[in-house]
């Protein structure tokens, strides 16, 4: 039996303290960019490319300011550890010949 399936995580947060929040009058607000990906066994094998991002006030978590979504997917990155099934079936298949290699070159 494979477990199987897409997960949403969390892959960068940021507080940008320049915006002033309509609701409380706060300025403090908080984005967090998501990441969808693909996993097996509940490892990530690689991110499916979506990218979704969620901005709220930290004071009153009222959600609101749109205009400053593109900029903050733009810059993050996805994480090297999305990738971490796909480097660990990799090693799993590579390793046999690695082994015979050195055992044929040590004998």
């Amino acid at each position: 039996m494979i477990i199987f399936g897409t997960g949403r995580m969390r892959i960068k947060k940021y507080d940008d303290y320049t915006i002033v929040c309509e609701n409380c009058g706060e300025s403090a607000q908080l984005f967090s960019v998501y990441q969808q990906y693909f996993h097996v066994f509940f490892i990530p094998f690689f991110p499916s490319g979506v990218k979704s991002i969620s901005c709220a006030c930290i004071k009153c978590n009222d959600m609101f300011n749109q205009k400053r979504h593109s900029h903050y997917l733009s810059i993050t990155r996805t994480p090297l550890y999305m990738y971490t099934g796909a480097v660990l079936f990799s090693l799993l298949i590579i390793s046999p010949f690695i082994i015979g290699n050195i055992v044929r070159y040590l004998a």
